[in-house]
């Protein structure tokens, strides 16, 4: 395979542009943050697990389907512009066993501002047409849609963002399933519904967004704590301590 690049069709620049996402529009990556810059300086490294999330044909691709997690991690690391930022791939939920592949609830994203943190699982997805809303199985769980789809993915989702309250000094934890972040070939998801704030947050306050929401959603939030940000390095040591530990875990 060639190498990766603004010609491949397989590149990140070509696959954005594929789906209609263009982080060139996006105001927040080229506003100025100088007057943050002092506070900023003293944070070090931003991103954390970024060797398992480097390939289009890693975990979250298929037949010819790019990896959603790899193009999330992508748009997750450029928020890292903003003061204060660090951006964290494949973490273990706190409490749960220290081992390699803890595989029952990754959290394949997390977004740290302070002392706030954003828990983002980007592996959602539904047909056109399909009635959007939240839909209660037997055994509990919410899912999307009348059959529940992903109601795993939510339950990782909740249970997640219960275990990070846990955490020194955190003050929120917003969790989101993303939608469609590597849309399937030939599926036109134009016909999609839109997802309406009636149906945005499930019961038990999950939030589901398509990918430029997503990113709005996020970086909007950030920029409207940005003047009482205050660092929480006791929180970000806590959170380095969660990083999901292979033979590849070198940040």
């Amino acid at each position: 395979m060639s190498k990766h690049g603004a010609a491949d069709p397989y590149s990140l620049e070509t696959q954005l542009y594929k789906h209609s996402i263009h982080p060139e529009t996006w105001a927040w990556r080229n506003a100025d943050y100088s007057q943050y810059q002092a506070r900023n300086a003293a944070i070090g490294q931003r991103i954390y697990g970024n060797r398992q999330v480097t390939s289009p044909w890693g975990r979250g691709s298929g037949e010819g389907v790019i990896s959603h997690i790899w193009i999330s991690a992508a748009l997750l690391n450029m928020l890292t512009v903003i003061p204060g930022v660090t951006v964290f791939h494949r973490l273990r939920a706190p409490g749960t066993p220290r081992k390699p592949l803890n595989t029952k609830f990754p959290i394949e994203h997390a977004v740290l501002h302070g002392s706030n943190v954003y828990l983002v699982d980007p592996n959602g997805s539904y047909w056109p047409s399909t009635p959007l809303g939240w839909t209660q199985k037997q055994n509990g769980r919410y899912g999307v849609g009348p059959k529940a789809y992903f109601s795993y993915n939510h339950e990782g989702l909740i249970d997640g963002a219960r275990r990070f309250m846990t955490l020194p000094g955190i003050q929120q934890v917003t969790s989101i399933l993303g939608m469609h972040v590597s849309p399937i070939p030939n599926v036109d998801y134009g016909r999609n519904l839109p997802i309406t704030p009636e149906v945005r947050w499930s019961p038990q306050g999950v939030g589901i967004f398509t990918v430029n929401e997503m990113m709005d959603f996020i970086s909007s939030s950030i920029l409207a704590n940005l003047p009482s940000w205050r660092d929480n390095p006791e929180l970000r040591t806590a959170m380095i301590d969660l990083q999901e530990r292979t033979f590849f875990t070198f940040n």
